[in-house]
C-alpha cells in the first residue's frame, strides 16, 4: 500500500514538473515573441523617425520658396505701382 501511495506521489510529482516545464518553455517563447515584436517596432520607428525628418526639410524649404515668392510678387506689385504712376505723368503732364 506504502509502496502504490509512494509510487503514486512520485507520478504526481513528474506530472507536475512536467506541466511547470511546460508553463516555463510557453513563457520562453512567448518572451522571444516580445522581443521580435519590440526589435520591430523599433524599426519601424526609426524608419518613421527618417520620413518625418525628410518631410521636414521639405517643408522648411517649401516655407522658405513661399517667403522668397511673396517678396518677389511684393516687388513686382511695387514696380507695376511705379510703372502706372510714370504712366498717369505722362499721360498729364
Amino acid at each position: 500500500c506504502s509502496g502504490n501511495n509512494h509510487h503514486e506521489r512520485l507520478l504526481q510529482q513528474q506530472d507536475m514538473l512536467l506541466n511547470q516545464n511546460s508553463q516555463l518553455e510557453n513563457a520562453r517563447k512567448v518572451l522571444e515573441e516580445t522581443e521580435q515584436v519590440a526589435l520591430e517596432i523599433g524599426t519601424e520607428l526609426a524608419h518613421n523617425r527618417e520620413t518625418i525628418e525628410s518631410a521636414h526639410g521639405r517643408v522648411r524649404s517649401v516655407a522658405g520658396l513661399t517667403g522668397r515668392a511673396k517678396r518677389i510678387l511684393t516687388s513686382m506689385s511695387h514696380r507695376q505701382t511705379q510703372q502706372k504712376m510714370i504712366l498717369y505723368g505722362l499721360a498729364v503732364g
